[in-house]
């Protein structure tokens, strides 16, 4: 930090006026090439705000955060509504790419893509455009495109199409096992941590000692606030009956209001007894599950927010078991988790325990079949997956599949 842009912030003693009275002080821009520190106060509409000389930027960032013990110049004029404490770090400068794209109408729309080769009847794409919108099918006609944003030859919008409407049905799918997954969860520790610790013994830390008394007072807040805010039939009903002598419910009911997220903690905060035996029932170690499960909540929430899934490449991977603890998931195929496929194997292992009769992966390969070699590789399928010890008992009545395995050979 340049201490002389520093000094400059400095308070310096306020000129006079013969009459006593205070000078207006004049608004000072911040110099180009500035970091901003901006605090956020709830429910008081203003921003404080420290400027900072930096080194020239060429980019304009957001970095959020909680709150920041940090010295800041005297409140500014109110410039948004703010509803969140915290404090978030504005990384700006001049330099940055100006965004000048218009607004288009429908059929602008259609004319940009025809002009740019992409095949179609006029109508329908007009039809489809305004019904999921530009921007969201771009992520789909993305991989079809060269680097001068003009299509491929012989990229048509009904491949387009097809392959959004492929993705929708995989997260639908997709979201039918990590739900099967879920309530798995939800019973298996109500079950076990009642028996343990007491039907309320999350109320108490020792009954989640491998949490810190911070992040125990943040799961027990967030409880209340689930449970405060529910609307369910029987929580009403918990209230109505026990509410005078229960402030909060039983495990029970507790862990079938909690979101997902709050789930992982509850199961992260349990003994290392109890992970133990959730974890031996479906054949991996704790630590494993731990990594599943924070796996299974990101998918879901991509899933519940109908982001495109099919070819995403997943930042935290869920770990795959150890050779030597389950060698199926490295013989005959090695499992990758770079990718959906590797996600969807891990549910066919987990529902071989939880729901052994479902045909869930009868209506996966039926989703899958017609698919391109490319939009496989996309996902993670690569050659020799139907080998796969997770797949191949459910492979023998899917001719489509033994045909492609027949070709690769």
């Amino acid at each position: 930090r340049d201490q002389e842009a520093r000094g400059s912030l400095r308070s310096r003693p306020r000129r006079r006026k013969l009459t006593g009275t205070k000078r207006a002080r004049k608004p000072t821009a911040a110099p180009p090439g500035a970091a901003v520190f901006v605090s956020l106060h709830s429910g008081r509409r203003l921003l404080s705000a420290c400027v900072l000389r930096t080194i020239a930027p060429r980019n304009v960032e957001l970095f959020c955060g909680s709150c920041a013990k940090m010295s800041a110049s005297k409140p500014g004029r109110p410039l948004l509504c703010m509803h969140t404490t915290g404090w978030f770090f504005i990384w700006g400068g001049v330099r940055g790419m100006r965004y000048d794209k218009p607004w288009l109408s429908l059929e602008e729309q259609a004319d940009l893509l025809a002009q740019r080769s992409l095949e179609g009847d006029r109508a329908v794409v007009i039809e489809h455009l305004r019904d999921v919108g530009y921007y969201r099918l771009s992520g789909y006609w993305h991989v079809f495109k060269n680097e001068d944003d003009s299509f491929r030859p012989g990229t048509t919008f009904d491949r387009v199409w097809g392959l959004y409407v492929f993705d929708r049905q995989l997260r639908l799918t997709t979201l039918d096992a990590i739900e099967r997954v879920e309530v798995f969860m939800r019973s298996r520790l109500a079950y076990y941590l009642a028996d343990k610790t007491g039907v309320f013994g999350y109320l108490e830390r020792p009954a989640l000692p491998r949490l810190s008394q911070e992040e125990y007072l943040s799961f027990l807040k967030r409880c209340m606030d689930c449970y405060g805010r529910s609307r369910e039939p029987f929580a009403d009903h918990f209230r109505k009956v026990y509410g005078d002598e229960c402030g909060m419910p039983p495990y029970w009911v507790m862990v079938n209001l909690m979101e997902m997220g709050l789930l992982l903690r509850l199961y992260k905060g349990a003994s290392c007894d109890i992970r133990g035996e959730i974890a031996s029932e479906v054949g991996v170690t704790a630590t494993v599950l731990d990594s599943w499960l924070v796996a299974l909540n990101t998918v879901r929430n991509i899933c519940a927010h109908h982001s495109r899934l099919w070819n995403r490449p997943f930042g935290t991977r869920p770990m795959i078991p150890r050779a030597k603890n389950d060698a199926r998931w490295h013989e005959p195929y090695k499992v990758e988790s770079d990718r959906i496929f590797g996600v969807l194997t891990i549910l066919s292992c987990l529902l071989e325990v939880i729901a052994p009769d479902t045909s869930w992966r009868r209506r996966l390969f039926a989703q899958l079949e017609g698919r391109t070699e490319m939009d496989m590789l996309s996902m993670g399928f690569r050659p020799g997956w139907q080998e796969c010890p997770f797949w191949k008992p459910w492979m023998q009545d899917v001719a489509w599949a033994a045909d492609r395995q027949a070709t690769i050979q």
